[in-house]
């Protein structure tokens, strides 16, 4: 059994960078006076090619600087079987493949979606890192701001309760109808953060999917919940998903059952030239468009 120490200089450069990028400049400064000193760990390997690291062999100082972090999240490595010729290989592999070239084409709004022949701009939903995105007459970014803008004041209205159900009472839970990849995000986020939001006092409501088409499952959903008091969003861009109509169609008979008035209780995420975009089957509705897929 072999040991391998290395000195990662590089990987100690690249967090007090991040650490600066991020605006953490007290941590960047911490970090520079007390791991100053080399920056040593130890990989044991019991034949060419392999490495194994044990938790002892993750030091307070690996732990830190193995480390990747930005918008209030963290990543760490210090347990993966990485060492600095894995780091290497990758950063090679990564240069061969124009990764870098290929993400500013993807963030400067190229059309890097060739099959489709469109462009990819999921990023600009969270921010601009390069030029202004100009498509079909409109700047995508203040398309995404604006649409952002009316689902955050849909849902003060929500949360306030100056948005209510036929009684006067406020909405508790939020039902999500969609299926691939408008039922994935959303409840991966919902999962993601619900415990961090109870633990800090701004849990609002309670959040519910309907992705199967068959009827045992969205009946199970509606069972558990009190419709009266819930809102459903359906999510299909094209506003044609059959799926999602068909679960659309089974919450608007339960509710109609209920004596209440889908038309009070449902909100449509779509695109604008989806039949769904000026019904008056719908509470609101809000818009995304063809360059973000899912």
């Amino acid at each position: 059994m072999k040991q391998h120490r290395f000195f990662n200089a590089r990987l100690y450069a690249d967090l007090l960078r991040q650490l600066m990028l991020t605006g953490c400049i007290l941590a960047a400064a911490c970090i520079l006076i007390t791991l100053l000193p080399p920056l040593i760990y130890t990989v044991t390997t019991d034949h060419p090619g392999s490495i194994r690291m044990s938790l002892s062999s993750v030091t307070p100082v690996l732990w830190a600087f193995m480390y990747l972090g930005g918008a209030g999240l963290v990543y760490n490595y210090a347990a993966k079987q990485v060492d600095e010729k894995v780091l290497k290989v990758l950063a090679e592999l990564s240069d061969e493949a124009q990764l870098t070239q290929k993400f500013e084409a993807l963030y400067n709004g190229e059309v890097v979606n060739t099959g489709e022949k469109r462009l990819v701009l999921h990023h600009l939903t969270r921010g601009q890192l390069g030029d202004k995105v100009v498509a079909d007459g409109t700047d995508k970014r203040e398309f995404y701001k604006t649409e952002q803008k009316k689902i955050a004041d849909f849902a003060e209205k929500v949360h306030s309760g100056k948005l209510t159900n036929e009684k006067g009472e406020t909405f508790t839970t939020v039902v999500q109808i969609g299926i691939g990849g408008s039922d994935l995000g959303p409840r991966a986020m919902y999962l993601a953060l619900e415990n961090w939001a109870k633990a800090n006092n701004s849990f609002k409501m309670e959040a519910k999917f309907i992705s199967n088409v068959d009827p045992d499952d969205a009946s199970a959903v509606l069972n558990s919940t009190d419709i009266s008091r819930s809102i459903f969003i359906l999510v299909s861009k094209s506003g044609t998903t059959l799926e999602t109509l068909t679960n659309e169609a089974f919450v608007k008979d339960a509710l109609k059952k209920a004596g209440l008035n889908p038309a009070r209780h449902m909100i449509a995420v779509t695109s604008e030239t989806s039949p769904l975009a000026k019904s008056d089957d719908y509470l609101a509705a809000f818009f995304m468009d063809d360059y973000i897929g899912g």
